[in-house]
């Protein structure tokens, strides 16, 4: 086996001159707001420095100008072509409404590829990385585990094994309280477990 290298990908983090540039991405108005893409890109920060920059640790997307899907899929897919040991980690944060309101919805959940292929190398290793992130996050951040769930999302659809993690609810108040120190540093166990298996 070559080594492991994990991808980072923040979702939704591209912004302009503060403003972000995906829509809606947000919680409801507090200030000073809980915005989903400065989330996403700091949880993958955390993860990097708490790593001590570790150089099989990589940010995919670290500055607020972000690319697109279909950019950040091919630039993992070339990845995946040149190092067979990535592993893609693409960091959310969830909404259960429009955002213009709170909620009581809840938790961490991890997506996978809905493949016919399930029991494929590819599809196990996602699997089994996404229930060691839920187990050791939802440990020790005391938040509810919702489960792997298998969907076509476009940051799951890549060639290399893929989790797509929706870290907590930002429309729900109490989730928002919960640090990005301890949410990084339950992403780097699982990963450091999920690597000594």
């Amino acid at each position: 086996m070559s080594r492991r290298i994990l991808l980072l990908d923040a979702g939704h983090n591209a912004s302009f001159h503060g403003h972000p540039l995906t829509r809606g991405k947000r919680s409801p108005e507090i200030p000073p707001g809980f915005y989903e893409g400065d989330w996403n890109r700091e949880v993958c920060d955390l993860v990097v420095k708490m790593s001590g920059n570790d150089p099989n640790i990589v940010f995919l997307n670290p500055g607020p100008i972000g690319k697109s899907l279909w950019a950040r899929r091919l630039d993992v897919n070339r990845l995946y072509n040149l190092e067979p040991g990535c592993v893609l980690l693409s960091v959310h944060a969830n909404a259960s409404g429009n955002t213009l309101e709170w909620r009581k919805s809840t938790g961490t959940t991890a997506f996978i590829k809905n493949s016919p292929w399930k029991r494929s190398r590819i599809n196990l290793e996602s699997e089994n990385f996404a229930n060691e992130l839920l187990s050791i996050m939802c440990n020790s951040t005391g938040l509810r585990n919702r489960g792997v769930k298998r969907a076509n999302l476009a940051m799951t659809r890549v060639e290399c094994p893929s989790v797509l993690l929706e870290t907590l609810f930002m429309d729900n108040l109490a989730d928002i309280k919960t640090p990005p120190e301890s949410v990084a540093g339950a992403i780097l166990e699982a990963w450091r477990e999920f690597c000594n298996e």
